[in-house]
């Protein structure tokens, strides 16, 4: 499948010093804002449930408080936490936190 850029949209320097959240949920990147997106992120083949942006923003950033709370991880930590989960629609917001 071959992504195009939204009418308008062009980012003429692709930065190397942001973070994944950041380029997914910003409209500083080139994403339209959350408010106009109405499209599904993620769908569940076998029940047809989505998960929209903003919902997948909710839960990226409880998870990432979640982790910090229970790990006792400091601010700019910059390691690595591995995951050994079934394939479910309902943890792929774990990929929205490198």
């Amino acid at each position: 499948m071959v992504f195009r850029p939204h009418e308008g949209r062009h980012i003429e320097h692709i930065p190397d010093d942001i973070i994944l959240p950041d380029l997914i949920f910003s409209p500083q990147f080139g994403r339209r804002p959350l408010s106009q997106s109405n499209k599904a992120l993620f769908i569940e083949a076998p029940t047809g449930r989505q998960i929209g942006f903003e919902e997948t923003q909710e839960r990226t950033e409880a998870l990432a408080v979640g982790l910090k709370e229970a790990l006792k991880i400091e601010s700019g930590w910059s390691g690595v936490i591995g995951f050994f989960a079934p394939n479910n629609v309902c943890l792929a917001c774990e990929f929205c936190l490198t």
